[in-house]
C-alpha cells in the first residue's frame, strides 16, 4: 500500500499543468473528448506523431518512417482480414521490424485505433470465442473454439489485441459491448499501458518502489509523470486518489475518470479541478 507521504511527494514533484504537448497526450484527449473545443481533431493527433522525429538523425527519421508506414500497412491489413490465422500471420510479420515495438510513432497510430468500435467482421465459421461476447449471449459458447480475450470483432479490439502481440503484454479488455464511459477508460488505460512499456528497463512498476530519486527524476518528464499520475489515481487508497483529482498538474483525461469516482469527494474535487484546468488550456 503507497503511503500518504509517497503520494503527496509525487504530487508535489510533478511539472507545469499539462497541456496536450506529447503526441499520446493529443491523441488521448482527442479519443475522450477532454480537450478545449477546435483545439485538436483527428489530424492534428495524426500529424503530431511527427513530433517525435525531430531529435532524430536523418538515417535514424528516414528508417523509423519506412518501418513505421511499413508496419502501418502490415496493420492495416489486420484490421481489414476476415479470418483469425491472417491475424496472426501477419501480427508475426510485424514483430519481425525491427524497432516497431519502440517506434513511438508506429504505436501512436496504433493507439488511435484503439478509439473506433467500428464493425470488423470474420468470415462465416471462423472458429473463435470472445468471452465477452459469450457472456452477453452475441455468441454462444463453444469449447473447441480459440479464444480470443479481445473482442477483434470491432476495430478498436483488434487493435488492441495487436499491440498485445507486438509488446507481449496483456492490456485491458476491450469489448464493444461496454458502455461508452467505460469504454473510453479503457482506451486511456490501454494508452498508459503502452507508454509503461516505453519507460527505461529499470523504472520500478509499482509507484510504491520508486526512491525519492527516481520520483524526482520521473516527475520531469512529461510521459512519465502521467504514468505515474494514471498509476495513482487507480490506487484503491481514497485519500490518493483526492490527491491526484485537487492537484493542477493532473491530466486532463485522468481528471475526467476521478469525476466518476465512487468517492464523493474524489469525484468533486476532480469536477472543480476539471474546469480550473479546461480553463487554463484554453
Amino acid at each position: 500500500m503507497m503511503t500518504m507521504d509517497a503520494a503527496q511527494t509525487i504530487c508535489r514533484l510533478a511539472p507545469k499543468p499539462h497541456r496536450f504537448t506529447g503526441i499520446f497526450s493529443k491523441l488521448i484527449a482527442f479519443s475522450i473528448g477532454v480537450c478545449p473545443v477546435g483545439r485538436i481533431c483527428a489530424a492534428d493527433g495524426i500529424s503530431a506523431c511527427e513530433i517525435a522525429m525531430r531529435n532524430m538523425s536523418p538515417l535514424e527519421r528516414q528508417t523509423a518512417r519506412s518501418n513505421s508506414v511499413f508496419g502501418m500497412k502490415l496493420f492495416n491489413a489486420i484490421k481489414t482480414t476476415n479470418t483469425y490465422s491472417n491475424m496472426m500471420r501477419l501480427a508475426s510479420s510485424c514483430r519481425q521490424i525491427e524497432g516497431l515495438a519502440t517506434n513511438e510513432v508506429f504505436l501512436a497510430q496504433v493507439m488511435f485505433a484503439v478509439n473506433s468500435r467500428n464493425p470488423a467482421p470474420f468470415a462465416p465459421g471462423e472458429n473463435i470465442s470472445i468471452p465477452s461476447r459469450v457472456k452477453s449471449g452475441k455468441m454462444k459458447p463453444n469449447e473447441s473454439a480459440t479464444v480470443v480475450r479481445q473482442d477483434v470483432l470491432v476495430e478498436g479490439g483488434r487493435a488492441a489485441w495487436f499491440l498485445e502481440q507486438l509488446l507481449n503484454c496483456e492490456l485491458p479488455e476491450v469489448t464493444g459491448e461496454s458502455s461508452e464511459d467505460d469504454y473510453n477508460d479503457t482506451v486511456v488505460d490501454i494508452h498508459y499501458c503502452v507508454r509503461e512499456s516505453l519507460l527505461p528497463p529499470e523504472t520500478p512498476k509499482s509507484v510504491a518502489d520508486f526512491t525519492p530519486e527516481q520520483k524526482r527524476l520521473l516527475t520531469i518528464r512529461e510521459d512519465s509523470n502521467e504514468v505515474i499520475f494514471w498509476k495513482l489515481s487507480k490506487t484503491e487508497d481514497a485519500a490518493v486518489r483526492r490527491l491526484v483529482a485537487a492537484n493542477r498538474n493532473a491530466p486532463l483525461h485522468v481528471l475526467s475518470k476521478l469525476s466518476r469516482d465512487k468517492d464523493p469527494e474524489t469525484k468533486q474535487l476532480a469536477l472543480e479541478n476539471l474546469k480550473v484546468t479546461r480553463s487554463i488550456a484554453k
